[in-house]
């Protein structure tokens, strides 16, 4: 190999700093196909570690965490709308002027309180049954991606296996077209040293 194409091939061949191809050579790949399928599949894991991974564990992490952070920040939100709403009645019942015996007032309070419980509960079990829901979705959307994933690299080993197998073949033909030839040739030459024999 002349040193001008052996730059050119290392030129367009690239590698991080630890020696692991970021980019194939065209012309070395169709030079040494195993060798560029394997760099290949280097790249695509050195890839995946590199950038999907993390995502990939971020994601399970909240996908898979309980639902409870979730209620609590229902319940904290529900506890301070029903005091801005419980400040708005005291408020109203104050500009009217009425006045509340103890008996209405503690009536009131009690309504207040069961509302309250009532709404934070709903609350709570609406925001864990939706966290629930969502964390499921997207397990079952990963898994989905992953079957995908799987279903390609399948798809790609065999397409890959069957190059392998068609460059096999192609090279066992023109061996054996060769060695016809070759035999055509002696037999064509015994066949001429026999005429002249005779």
């Amino acid at each position: 190999m002349g040193k001008k194409l052996k730059s050119l091939m290392e030129a367009e061949e690239q590698r991080d700093e630890n020696g692991n191809p970021t980019r194939l050579s065209t012309k070395r790949a169709r030079r040494n196909p195993e060798r560029a399928q394997k760099e290949l599949i280097q790249m695509q894991e050195a890839d995946f570690d590199k950038r999907f991974k993390p995502l990939e564990a971020d994601l399970r992490a909240q996908i898979t965490a309980s639902p409870e952070y979730q209620a609590r920040q229902a319940d904290t939100q529900v506890t301070k709308q029903i005091a801005l709403t419980r400040g708005q009645f005291n408020r109203d019942l104050g500009r009217s002027g009425t006045r509340l015996t103890d008996r209405q007032a503690g009536a009131i309070s009690r309504n207040q309180g069961l509302a309250s419980a009532k709404a934070t509960a709903s609350a709570k079990n609406i925001s864990r049954r939706g966290t629930r829901d969502t964390n499921l979705e997207a397990q079952a959307a990963m898994i989905g991606i992953g079957r995908d994933v799987q279903s390609t690299a399948n798809k790609d080993i065999a397409a890959a296996a069957g190059l392998a197998s068609g460059r096999a073949s192609a090279q066992n033909s023109a061996d054996a077209a060769q060695e016809g030839s070759r035999n055509q040739m002696l037999g064509a030459a015994v066949g001429l040293a026999a005429a002249f024999a005779l």
